[in-house]
């Protein structure tokens, strides 16, 4: 330390001012490692500490802000209550996670304590439910975070006939829904999770509130035809199907007969390292060990300690509404399981959805970055068959990227010349740019043979 460098000759008679660029990274992907987690406002105090709500108002009316609080590496262990933390604290793996954001929203929800009740700001047509105070928050939040999911302290769809402070799962159908609509119109940056626990084995008439494992894909499809006209316990009943009604092709669902939420178990494990594409998206994220976690299905009659996988009956009907579950792995490890599958309940794999939706953020970042440069004062973007072919390389070495993996093949920028393109003084349009093939993970392998005589 120069105590005496004020007043000295290096201070008076020397004068050197340096200025910094600041160059913006040309990428931001904290938000395709991010979760926004949305929390109905009586269960606040579940999902975070009292530290994390100091001088914060939490919403006590539809027309009051939500309360967003950042999560990291650095603060979870102080931020995140004491239901959240059993769900979600290991995405950041005993503290060497740096890249994944919590970004925890309370929305406003009635609590019982005064004359309004949830319904009072449910509106809907046949094909959409909307929850004000949920879209007012995932309008002011969805940028943040690419995956999105609900927060409650369980996922139970049936009547345990445990007594609630506060009824939750009363209202868990539509708020998923209504996320899922959210989500659904903003495909750019969302992806929804939608988690839920059944009782298994079934009874010979379905006692869950939820028939998701019961009813067939036609079944559902036959029973949710309108938002508008059905009921609450319809909308438990039939959740797959109206979800289905509305289209909700980036929700990914995972049923359990478990109470653990096993999405922070799937994506602990896929923050575990990057790939070659310098960057987690296409990690698998189905039929990878989940050590410690059972199969669904039920108490085996030998080992109660070990679940028996759920009826072929059952997984069926989950297969053919692209639903997860769980089964074991069967290699001598009785509560080591794998998630089935990882596809939207439009059939859709998710990590295709992610690699899409990562290079036309991360490209249009860079491009930002291009034609706002400091050197274009001087050597101007223009619109030229030069700044063309620059974007038409910028797209191509992001689609690379996962290509050096394998997860794209058949790469093809489907890009007009430049002398066709729509005439204009300003503007480059181009729509379709671009298409690949996405290479999904090993589904079933069949092994035959033959012995000869």
């Amino acid at each position: 330390m120069n105590l005496n460098y004020v007043g000295s000759l290096a201070e008076r008679f020397i004068t050197l001012r340096s200025g910094v660029t600041v160059v913006p990274e040309t990428v931001a992907s904290d938000v395709f490692n991010s979760f926004a987690i949305y929390v109905p406002s009586p269960l606040a105090t579940d999902a975070l500490t009292a530290e994390a709500l100091v001088g914060k108002t939490l919403p006590a009316s539809a027309t009051a802000a939500p309360v967003v609080v950042d999560i990291t590496v650095e603060n979870y262990n102080e931020y995140l209550g004491a239901g959240l933390a059993t769900q979600w604290g290991k995405i950041f793996l005993d503290g060497a996670n740096y890249d994944t954001h919590l970004i925890v929203v309370i929305f406003y929800a009635p609590d019982g304590s005064g004359s309004d009740v949830f319904s009072d700001y449910v509106t809907k047509t046949a094909t959409s439910l909307d929850y004000v105070p949920l879209t007012k928050a995932y309008d002011l939040t969805f940028n943040l975070a690419f995956r999105k999911t609900l927060y409650f302290p369980d996922y139970k769809l049936f009547d345990d006939g445990a007594a609630l402070t506060y009824d939750y799962r009363a209202i868990m159908a539509d708020l998923i829904i209504a996320l899922a609509q959210l989500c659904k119109k903003n495909p750019e940056l969302s992806e929804h999770l939608v988690y839920g626990q059944i009782k298994l084995p079934l009874d010979a008439v379905d006692t869950n509130l939820c028939w998701i494992a019961s009813k067939t894909k036609d079944e559902e499809v036959a029973a949710a035809t309108s938002l508008s006209t059905s009921t609450d316990v319809d909308r438990k009943k039939y959740l797959w199907g109206f979800l289905n009604l509305i289209e909700a092709s980036n929700t990914w669902m995972i049923i359990h007969s478990e109470q653990k939420n096993v999405f922070p178990v799937i994506y602990a494990n896929y923050f575990s390292g990057k790939n070659d594409s310098y960057t987690y998206i296409g990690n698998k994220l189905s039929k990878v060990r989940l050590t410690g976690v059972k199969p669904t299905g039920y108490p085996s009659l030998l080992d109660s300690s070990i679940n028996v996988n759920a009826p072929k009956a059952v997984s069926d009907k989950l297969d053919e509404k692209n639903v997860g579950y769980l089964i074991s792995i069967a290699d001598g490890t009785g509560n080591d399981s794998v998630v089935v599958s990882s596809k939207t309940i439009t059939g859709t794999p998710v990590s295709a959805i992610d690699i899409s939706k990562w290079v036309d953020y991360y490209t249009t970042q860079q491009i930002a970055a291009w034609i706002t440069s400091y050197n274009t004062t001087t050597q101007a973007v223009l619109r030229n068959e030069v700044t063309y072919k620059r974007l038409q390389s910028m797209l191509l070495e992001n689609l690379q990227r996962f290509a050096r993996m394998g997860r794209l093949v058949d790469i093809y920028l489907n890009m007009p010349a430049y002398s066709q393109l729509p005439a204009s003084k300003t503007d480059i349009t181009v729509t379709q740019g671009w298409s690949a093939s996405y290479v999904d993970d090993v589904g079933k392998i069949t092994i035959t043979g033959m012995v000869l005589a």
